[in-house]
């Protein structure tokens, strides 16, 4: 038996079998609040990166094919800079969950990737004046959820998000920008799902 054919069939065998699963529901809605740390790439000497802040994040999903999941999520975060201000990160897009067939039963698990734009506002302080931009972002990572009721889940994600094609007054100032371009964020949150 060739490579192409048995990797058709382990393929089939797979989809087969998530078929069949009962565990497959077909669409969630996620409620989740943590924490972000966001890493400044091209920030001036002596500035230092933001200190962890908080974030909320509201996202949704519909199932395209067993074990794999399409949709959007919105969220915000701040950024606390130095102590000296706090900057208002507003993010949306569409994300996807490709979801492993292993653990069974009442846990789940899942990689996700997706591709937003995130608007960025610094509101003015005493030593600083209003700045606001925004970016495109491509988040990354892993969750995992635990089934306590039929329509309920408890669920956790771990991940990154990079940042790129940076515009507006925050970022856009020479020589380089007041803070630094937001190029990567790391992220844990826990909330709750409704399964639909």
């Amino acid at each position: 038996m060739s490579r192409t054919a048995l990797a058709a069939a382990t393929a089939l065998g797979v989809v087969a079998w998530a078929g069949r699963a009962t565990a497959q529901l077909h669409a969630d809605v996620d409620l989740e609040a943590g924490a972000m740390e966001r890493l400044l790439s091209s920030r001036p000497a002596g500035r230092n990166d933001p200190s962890p802040g908080p974030m909320f994040e509201l996202s949704g999903h519909v199932a395209v094919v067993p074990l794999l999941r399409a949709g959007a999520y919105v969220s915000f975060d701040l950024s606390p800079v130095g102590g000296e201000d706090t900057r208002e990160i507003l993010s949306a897009g569409f994300s996807g969950r490709l979801y492993s067939p292993w653990p069974r039963g009442n846990w789940r698990a899942w990689f996700s990737l997706g591709f937003g734009y995130a608007a960025s506002h610094a509101p003015a302080y005493a030593s600083a004046t209003a700045s606001s931009g925004g970016f495109f972002e491509v988040p990354v990572g892993v969750g995992a959820s635990l089934r306590l009721a039929r329509s309920f889940e408890l669920i956790g994600d771990l991940g990154t998000r990079i940042g790129f094609g940076f515009s507006g007054s925050m970022y856009n100032q020479s020589p380089s920008p007041p803070a630094g371009n937001d190029s990567f964020g790391a992220f844990l949150v826990v909330g709750a799902a409704y399964e639909l």
